[in-house]
Parts: C-alpha cells; structure tokens; sequence
C-alpha cells in the first residue's frame, strides 16, 4: 500500500544520522537534535496521512463509479456533481500514481543504496500543486454549484457558513503546526536543562523533591498526541533521552557553569513554558475535533433538508448502492455525491497547499548530503546502510563497522 512507503522514510529519516558516503570516497555528517527529530517525525507523519488518504479516496472514487450507475438526465444536484466528481478523483489518482511511483523509487534507493530517478520525481512532484491549482480551483467552485438545485431554504446561505467553518477548521490546522514547533524546541530545552540537573545532583550528592502530578501527565499528552506512529515515538524518545544523557554526563565532569539551584531554576522555567504551550495545543486540538464533528452534523443537515425537498422525484429514485462509509447519509444519491465530493475537495485543497510541498521538501533535506558531486541526480546512500533489516530491528537500519548504532 502506498503508505508503507513512509514507513522505509521514518526509518531512513530518523535512523540515517551519519554515514560515509559510496560514491567518489565523499564523507557525508548529518545530525539531527531533539527538536529537528520531532520536526521531521512530524512531517513524516502528515506525509503518512497524505499518501494513506489518497489511497482511500481512490478506492471510494472505484466504488463510486461501480455502485452509482450511470448519470441521470436532467440538473438535479446529484447530476451536477458527477463531472466535478470525476474531475477531482482523477486529480486524485495522478496524485496516487505519482505517490506508488515515489514509492517504487524510494523502493530502489533503499534495497540498492543508489537512484538516478528520484530526484527528478521529486520536481515533478513540486510542480504539481502549481500546475494544477487553476484546475483545482474550477473544479472546486463547479462542485459546489449543488447547492443551486437545492430548494430548501437558505441552502447557499447554509453552504456559506459551512464554508467559513471550513475555513476555521484549515487555521486550526495552521496554528497547532505553530504550537507543535514551540513544544518541539521546548522539548529538547527541557530534557537538556533536566540532564544538566540530574548530572549535578549526583556529583553533589544530592536530590530533588518530589515532582508535581503535572508534569507525568503533560509527557503523556506529548508522548502520545504529537505522532501517531509508534515508530516515530520510540525516535523522539529516543533522542530527546540522548540529550539528557549528554547533559547529564557534562554536568557530572563539571564541563558546564551552572549551580544546582540556578539549575533546577532554569528546569523549572522551561517546564512552566511547556507546561503553558502543551496545554494551549490540548484545548486547540480538542477544539479542531469538536470542530470537525460539527462541520460533519452540518452538512448532513444541509444535505437531508435538500433531499427532504426533493422527494417528489418518488419513493426510492434517489436511492443508490453507496460505499458503506456514506451510510451516515443515508444512502442517498445526493447525499453520497456532496460527502465525497466535499472530501476530494478539502483533501486535494490541503494537500496540494501544504502537505506535498511539505513532503517534497523533507526528502530534498534528507537525501541532499547523498548526492554525487557533478551529478546532482544521482543519489549514493553510505556504505554503512544496511538495506534490507528486519522490520522489528530498527537499529538494523544503518550500522558502523562494529555494529554500533549510529545515534
């Protein structure tokens, strides 16, 4: 499936740290902190979502085509949505093409340690928001002309809000990507200023009080909220414990300048902050959730009141075989057509604005330091990548000579 290619992403992402590089005897050093780790995770998983997403909507654009039957005659709603809709589910499958062909050549990368193609892949994939936004945007505007065969009242004024909710919903988005970036630099302050202070409490000899219950509750929050890959987690954790480790180790050889109590002061500061941040993204996402579910409640109101309206078409006429997950509509012809057509339309729109771009700029990060001089194209992956490990032996991924694994 074409998520699974991000999965051999995360990996190479979040593993790959440093390498000596195959091609023309070149040493390649990349290394990640705590803060540009979860960074990255974060985009790895909205990459995930994307490619998983795309996958989904193709299956539901077969399964329209297979269960609507052919297109009746006439204007009514349900007809004037079948253009747009095969014009957003065919934008859809040259975005999924293009994802099996990244795959396909992520593929290659990593089970041979070298590619010529994925580089310019990766252009064609930057072009494509670009080159498709007036379609995107005609297409878009075309679709929601079903809401002028609606004859319940105030349908457009109704489609309107539920516009702007929609709107609402995107700067929810927006804003936790900002929140998630503060709670990622704080993070990596805090397991340092936390190592600092562990490390002088044992040359010391001393120890700190007990901590407040908030605190194990706010790492809860953060180890499970931001990733929702199990994977992706175990690396984060992973490094921000390197960055205590370090600390700590510093702070015990007595290398740093602070005091104990100036120390545990500082700790204290950056966990109010994190503290403050991490539950100003809690109320946010809950806020963005509650949001969804009642843009959801009010497009089934509007469509419902539309084919409440139209009944006169008699009992049954606009009954169809429907994909199970637009039973919450009833399994009518309209309703069927508007939910998948406001979800082509709000996937494609997102995508296109932030997550493929994003996407193909993550690659472009980490693949740039494995690009042959005078060959720009042509990717060589270190010597010391081991490209075919078990998937339960992560540390298998990429290897020193003694076996060590590369932090």
């Amino acid at each position: 499936q074409v998520h699974s290619v991000w999965f051999v992403l995360a990996s190479s992402v979040l593993f790959t740290m440093a390498g000596i590089g195959a091609g023309e005897g070149a040493v390649f050093e990349v290394a990640l902190t705590a803060a540009s780790a979860q960074r990255l995770a974060g985009m790895v998983d909205a990459a995930g979502s994307m490619a998983t997403s795309s996958e989904q909507l193709a299956a539901t654009a077969q399964s329209l085509e297979d269960g609507l039957g052919p297109a009746s005659k006439g204007v009514g709603a349900d007809v004037i949505l079948r253009g747009p809709l095969q014009t957003l589910g065919a934008l859809n499958g040259e975005l999924r093409d293009m994802l099996y062909k990244l795959r396909d050549e992520l593929g290659t990368l990593f089970t041979t340690g070298s590619s010529q193609e994925l580089r310019p892949l990766l252009r064609d994939l930057a072009k494509l928001p670009s080159a498709k936004a007036s379609e995107l945007g005609a297409v878009r505007a075309q679709a929601a002309e079903w809401t002028k065969q609606c004859s319940a009242p105030g349908a457009l004024a109704r489609y309107r809000h539920f516009e702007a909710l929609h709107r609402e919903h995107v700067a929810f988005d927006a804003e936790l990507r900002s929140l998630s970036d503060e709670v990622y630099e704080l993070r990596e302050e805090r397991a340092a200023a936390d190592g600092i202070l562990a490390g002088l409490e044992e040359r010391l000899s001393k120890q700190r009080g007990h901590r407040k219950g908030e605190e194990y509750e706010l790492a809860r929050y953060l180890g499970s909220s931001l990733f929702r890959w199990d994977l992706l987690r175990t690396k984060v954790a992973h490094h921000l414990a390197t960055t205590f480790s370090a600390s700590r180790e510093e702070a015990i050889e007595g290398r740093g300048s602070e005091d104990i109590e100036g120390a545990e002061q500082k700790l204290g500061a950056i966990e109010e902050r994190l503290q403050h941040v991490a539950e100003a993204h809690k109320k946010l996402s809950e806020r963005r959730k509650d949001l969804g579910k009642q843009l959801r409640s009010f497009l089934k109101s509007l469509v419902l009141s539309c084919e409440a309206t139209a009944s006169a078409s008699g009992p049954g006429a606009g009954q169809t075989t429907a994909p199970r997950k637009y039973h919450l509509l009833g399994g009518q012809r309209l309703g069927v057509h508007v939910q998948a057509g406001e979800e082509f339309s709000r996937f494609l729109n997102a995508t296109f604005a932030h997550s493929l771009p994003q996407t193909v700029a993550l690659l472009e990060q980490v693949l740039q330091p494995y690009m042959v001089t005078g060959d720009m194209d042509n990717l060589v992956l270190p010597t010391t990548w081991k490209a075919r490990p078990k998937v339960g032996r992560w540390w298998e991924w990429l290897e020193e000579a003694g076996g060590k694994p590369v932090a």
